[in-house]
């Protein structure tokens, strides 16, 4: 297991697309966020599925968090769409300096 994390935001755009395989070669573990339904399962890369909006203060991940891991975050989603994950990752860098 590698301790070299990175987040992608748009993981099934075509950059998205594009940069999983070579972060994988470069042995990162990455989350992949999409707001697609994550089809198949990959063993090289941990997939998330957002809500249609993520610019809820409510909103809370299905599964165990792992972003408290996650240093690098590239953002591979349309520009008029990243403001919609800054309250998450807000939160998630939080976490990450209580500790």
């Amino acid at each position: 297991m590698t301790d070299r994390h990175v987040g992608i935001l748009g993981a099934t755009s075509l950059v998205g697309h594009l940069l999983l395989p070579p972060l994988v070669q470069a042995q990162y573990h990455v989350v992949a966020y999409t707001r697609q339904a994550c089809l198949g399962k990959d063993d090289t890369v941990e997939w998330r599925q957002l809500p249609p909006s993520v610019d809820n203060a409510s909103f809370q991940p299905t599964v165990p968090p792992v972003e408290d891991k996650l240093p690098l975050w590239i953002c591979a989603a349309p520009i008029w769409v990243l403001p919609e994950y800054f309250s998450m990752i807000r939160r998630r860098a939080r976490q990450i300096h209580k500790n």
